[in-house]
């Protein structure tokens, strides 16, 4: 089903997969934090995969990684029909943090935006000032809910948010 998917090793590199190890080159040869994702990861034994952030520091080394925990079942009456949990499974229900010398940064994917509860834990328990959401908020999914979602989690939070939606452009019509 996806060709691409990949372990991803914390400590061993040479177990980890093409994309991670990208990761981790430029993030050593820069000198710079990388948060990278998500990446299709594989599970040993499993057909279905996890959907993973992986962040690396300054010297190439994965200092955090987030498996996104809830995952996007829909199914619209006369519209779409969409089963992650066809195919990934979520990660463990844990709070993800990368922590650099500047802040704590709360680590979610897509779907887990949508639960106010995370986000505000990641802030007040773990002093998270920033809150990190790669996402896939297609138009047709997401068109009401992404402008409003990032915004929402970060005035709920007071915190800065950082999202992008690979499926959204400011070129495309809004469909509703």
């Amino acid at each position: 089903m996806l060709e691409n998917k990949e372990f991803i090793s914390d400590d061993d590199a040479s177990k980890s997969g093409e994309a991670t190890n990208f990761l981790r080159e430029i993030s050593k040869e820069t000198g710079t934090y990388i948060i990278g994702g998500s990446i299709p990861e594989a599970i040993e034994g499993n057909d279905k995969i996890y959907n993973t952030m992986v962040c690396t520091d300054k010297e190439g080394n994965i200092a955090a990684k987030h498996r996104k925990i809830h995952l996007f079942d829909v199914n619209i009456p006369g519209g779409i029909v969409f089963y992650e949990s066809d195919f990934m499974v979520p990660g463990p229900p844990n709070f993800s943090v990368f922590k650099t010398e500047y802040c704590n940064i709360g680590l979610g994917i897509c779907y887990d935006i949508r639960f106010p509860e995370y986000a505000m834990l990641l802030a007040s328990k773990h002093q998270c000032n920033v809150l990190v959401y790669p996402s896939n908020f297609s138009l047709r999914t997401g068109g009401l809910h992404w402008d409003l979602l990032t915004r929402s989690r970060a005035v709920d939070c007071q915190v800065y948010l950082a999202g992008c939606s690979q499926a959204r452009t400011v070129d495309e019509p809004d469909l509703f």
